[in-house]
């Protein structure tokens, strides 16, 4: 069987290309990559029978599927083949190739090493090509000293210091390092305030200093009697602590409530994800001014309460990582298919209290990936006269899939 090497190309200039890279390639007949690699390669004079530009990433699949069975196959990529490369896309891809990975100098080592500082204790994270908002990257900036972050043209430094100032942390320096060891190399040094009012190269890779990093603090979760309720009906304690669990919720997530009722979920929610977004959906008036209350109340500023029907506002959201449904009346169907034609994957959790909705709801989730569900019920302790009873709730079903 003939290897498919994945190389490393460092930054960009052949000065930074490893010898085990260059006698690789000098003797592989069939390369891969953008045309800029392969530039790179031919400079060193080394011209491989076949060269292909990668387009497109199923092009590229299948190109390296149909050569390897003919001879070795070089696929080239910028950097270090560890660090948020093609290689892992190869990795997932379900081709079973005899892979050989040639490491080169990341973005990362090639920055740092212009700062003169070293790797230790870092958050090494990418915007590149990835799904990230905001808040994900104030949330490594503000839990790290030192946070690097490859950057994209959908996603360059200046976002990144807009980012900052959008979660109160325009103070911290950006280090921006564009072109290196290249030419144009530029290494700029300023504050997240000023990275926000200027213009770098997308393709640029960035270290946000924070001198006053801290861990998030892990909030408690709220009883029953801190929530104003009126006589809108409530997601017990107990059974939102479990739901919270099957949420999974990271700090950073972009969250749907749909069917929020008192939006006693929405806040537990808004206050776990302080670098996130909550948009609470709920259509009855009595619930809506319960929502806004318990939202003043909580200080969530990060939750939105919008007003409609459920399958009125779906398109106006931003794609989310995660939804609760708690009450869908009748709009489930609705909800499972907009999620499932989304780009990217969510998480979906929702609860179930009658025999009609767990029905459809198995119905509707039972053949989708990672589909399980609980049932719980809680018992509360009743004082009768002398003796000490068990009110039994009733029971509940909390459903689980990934669409």
């Amino acid at each position: 069987m003939s290897n498919v090497f994945i190389i490393g190309m460092g930054p960009g200039e052949d000065a930074c290309l490893t010898k085990e890279a260059i006698k690789v390639l000098e003797a592989c007949p069939y390369v891969v990559g953008s045309a800029r690699l392969l530039s790179l390669a031919d400079s060193y004079r080394i011209a491989a029978p076949e060269m292909h530009v990668l387009k497109d990433l199923q092009n590229c699949l299948q190109w390296i599927e149909e050569k390897q069975r003919l001879g070795d196959v070089c696929v080239l990529v910028s950097g270090d083949v560890h660090y948020y490369s093609l290689a892992g896309t190869i990795a997932r891809s379900g081709y079973h190739w005899k892979t050989k990975l040639i490491p080169g100098i990341s973005s990362y080592q090639a920055l740092a090493a212009r700062m003169g500082v070293t790797l230790e204790e870092v958050a090494l994270c990418s915007v590149h090509g990835r799904n990230e908002s905001e808040g994900y990257v104030s949330y490594q900036a503000y839990t790290s000293p030192k946070a690097f972050f490859l950057c994209s043209n959908t996603f360059p430094p200046e976002r990144i210091g807009k980012a900052l100032c959008q979660y109160g942390l325009e103070q911290c320096m950006l280090t921006i390092g564009s072109f290196l060891y290249q030419e144009k190399e530029s290494v700029v040094t300023v504050t997240a305030k000023k990275a926000a009012a200027e213009q770098y190269p997308g393709f640029s890779v960035v270290c946000v200093e924070n001198p006053d990093a801290k861990s998030i603090t892990v909030q408690n979760y709220l009883k029953d009697s801190q929530f104003i309720r009126g006589k809108v009906p409530m997601t017990k304690e107990e059974v939102r602590i479990l739901i919270m669990h099957k949420l999974e919720v990271q700090p950073w997530d972009c969250v749907w409530d749909l069917g929020a009722g008192t939006g006693s979920i929405s806040i537990e929610m808004a206050r776990h994800i302080p670098f996130g977004e909550v948009y609470s959906v709920e259509y009855k008036e009595a619930a809506l001014a319960l929502i806004h209350q318990n939202k003043e109340r909580f200080g969530c500023k990060n939750l939105s309460v919008i007003s409609g029907r459920i399958q009125e506002v779906l398109e106006k959201l931003p794609d989310p990582d995660r939804v609760f449904l708690g009450g869908s009346e009748g709009e489930l169907e609705t909800v499972v298919d907009y999620l499932a034609k989304l780009p990217n994957k969510v998480h979906f959790v929702m609860t179930a209290v009658t025999m009609e909705t767990l029905s459809e709801a198995v119905r509707i989730l039972s053949k989708r990936e990672g589909f399980s569900y609980i049932q719980v019920q809680i018992g509360q302790s009743k004082a009768v006269g002398a003796y000490h009873t068990t009110q039994m709730n009733h029971p509940v079903w909390i459903l689980e899939v990934d669409l």
